[in-house]
């Protein structure tokens, strides 16, 4: 991407840009804006471990979301292939891990099935780690993040403890999902439109074309109300 000067963490290492021009707001933080959006995993992060810490799917499950946004801020701020990797995995293995809490007490053979969760995690995980491309990641998160959600949407959420809980995951987590992944895709692949569009508005309003950071925000959220939804409905079993 563009850039206003030369960076303090150059060169770059990440197999990925996004679409922020780098370092135009510090030299100390390649992508200010993508960086700074993290800050709500951090935040959420914090108070859920805070919160419930004392259960331990929802405390690991905290721990995950809170490791993808530390990582995810180090990320943008460095552009640094290592840092990318400790944004980038987590998220498929805290998806997994909510996965498996979704459906471990309604499956026949529980151990088998966890088994097999963690065979698939470590398979994307190497394969991820194999060929390097971002769409492999994007995939492989949006399935596992989808398959949580329809695994609750298929149990009676009649009988969830947390009436609240459910509503705010149909009618803000499942639209702020949908909403995420356009603005990754857009970002991802229409930058150079994105770009003119930004030089055209000027600032402020060019930050409002930094969709990456729409992502985070979306993201943040989405999976915020994820964590609470699988723990009301860990043990209400499929419709």
């Amino acid at each position: 991407m563009m850039r206003s000067h030369e960076g303090y963490w150059d060169p770059q290492t990440s197999t990925v840009d996004w679409c922020e021009s780098n370092y135009t707001v510090t030299r100390y933080c390649a992508e200010a804006i993508n960086a700074s959006t993290n800050l709500l995993f951090l935040y959420l992060g914090l108070k859920g471990i805070a919160k419930y810490r004392h259960d331990p799917i929802l405390l690991i499950s905290y721990i995950g979301y809170l490791t993808v946004g530390i990582g995810s801020f180090l990320f943008h701020a460095t552009l640094k292939y290592s840092m990318q990797l400790l944004d980038e995995l987590p998220m498929i293995w805290t998806a997994s891990i909510l996965l498996y809490a979704s459906l471990s007490r309604s499956v026949a053979y529980p151990a088998r099935f966890s088994t097999g969760i963690t065979v698939a995690t470590v398979g994307i995980t190497v394969f991820y780690l194999y060929f390097a491309i971002p769409e492999i990641l994007f995939i492989s998160f949006g399935a596992l993040l989808v398959a949580v959600l329809i695994v609750n949407l298929l149990k009676k959420t009649s009988e969830s403890p947390d009436k609240k809980i459910v509503s705010k995951m149909k009618w803000i987590g499942i639209p702020m999902l949908a909403f995420g992944f356009a603005c990754w895709m857009v970002d991802r692949h229409f930058c150079e439109t994105l770009q003119a569009w930004r030089e055209a508005v000027g600032q402020p309003w060019a930050t409002l074309l930094e969709l990456h950071g729409w992502w985070h925000l979306a993201m943040g959220n989405c999976c915020h109300y994820a964590i609470l939804w699988v723990d009301d409905m860990e043990d209400i079993p499929l419709a």
